[in-house]
């Protein structure tokens, strides 16, 4: 088998020779484009199914039926995809297409958000309205061209160009003649990559949480930072948890580059003092060390025997020394001196 025919057969360019390539019209279109170093994305994505999707158009050869572009449609949740082919980029070919697509049921419509770029065939007005009015979504616009904040439509289009050029190549290395057609193996390729991507929505934990035989306590227990730090910025999103941002020296306008759920805060008055240094971290605050009854070495590790306030001595739990030396050095200091 010629490396010609193992191409054809297999779609592997490691055998061609490079002057053979080098004028096939189709070569260098399914390389990967370059990304861009910095992203734009939302931190908070919304991983309920079908509440935010992201959808492109791609541009391809002419096929003899017409085709030009095709319409990608990507559920961010389950990694769905689905696709259409269309003849042009006019509104009413893809109001068409994305209802043909709805209307397969692979993918539902949107229930928060569409995400796409700021092209002229989705920013015009009958585009706004079919999904506003009629769907009930508001879209988002994001930069046109091969950008992060359509990371998910980009690699999927990414992912059905490349065998689809692939195959047009090697008809074109075979037979002499460019070739233009790929709407016959259009709708193989994409239902492949939607079995290749999609997967299962995480598992809810059930039961109750689990608890450090060390300390009694749940090991999900927040860690809580004893520095105070003041809300600089509420973010409000439809469908999306309230996040914070707080005061810090990174980021622009002394603002912190993450943002914070109200599950991750510890709110307290404005005029209130820090925790005082009895309190560990990652003890809720009725968990207040009293002192310490003994010491031990375990694997290596110095642990104290910690005696909790309103707790009985048989409740006293080991807990790591580097740990009460950082956070309570003051009852560390104390039992050193009595030994």
């Amino acid at each position: 088998m010629t490396p010609l025919e193992r191409y054809y057969k297999f779609y592997n360019l490691s055998g061609v020779l490079a002057r053979l390539l080098k004028d096939q019209e189709h070569y260098n279109i399914y390389q990967r484009p370059p990304k861009e170093k910095r992203s734009e994305r939302p931190k908070v994505i919304v991983w309920k199914e079908n509440a935010t999707q992201q959808s492109d158009l791609a541009e391809m050869p002419i096929d003899p039926k017409g085709y030009h572009y095709f319409l990608v449609v990507v559920e961010i949740s389950r990694r769905r995809v689905d696709a259409k082919p269309i003849k042009n980029k006019f509104t009413n070919s893809v109001i068409k297409a994305f209802i043909k697509i709805y209307g397969r049921g692979r993918i539902q419509p949107p229930t928060h958000r569409l995400e796409i770029d700021s092209g002229s065939e989705f920013t015009n007005s009958q585009i706004r309205d079919f999904f506003l009015n009629s769907i009930g979504v508001m879209m988002r616009f994001g930069e046109p061209g091969c950008h992060k904040q359509q990371s998910f439509a980009e690699r999927t289009i990414q992912a059905i160009q490349e065998p689809l050029l692939k195959r047009m190549t090697a008809q074109e290395l075979k037979t002499g003649e460019t070739s233009v057609e790929w709407s016959e193996d259009f709708h193989d390729i994409v239902r492949l990559v939607d079995e290749q991507w999609q997967k299962d929505p995480p598992k809810i934990p059930e039961g109750p949480p689990k608890i450090d035989k060390n300390t009694d306590l749940e090991q999900e227990d927040i860690k809580w930072d004893p520095k105070v730090h003041i809300i600089k910025k509420l973010i409000l999103s439809p469908e999306q948890p309230p996040t914070y941002l707080l005061d810090g020296p990174h980021g622009r306008l002394g603002v912190s580059r993450c943002a914070y759920t109200r599950k991750e805060l510890q709110v307290i008055p404005i005029n209130e003092k820090p925790p005082p240094d009895l309190v560990i971290r990652g003890q809720p605050e009725r968990y207040v060390s009293e002192k310490i009854l003994n010491h031990r070495t375990r694997k290596g590790q110095l642990q104290y025997l910690v005696k909790w306030e309103r707790y009985p001595e048989d409740e006293s739990t080991w807990e790591p020394a580097d740990r009460l030396q950082e956070d309570v050095p003051n009852l560390v200091h104390i039992y050193n001196n009595t030994k």
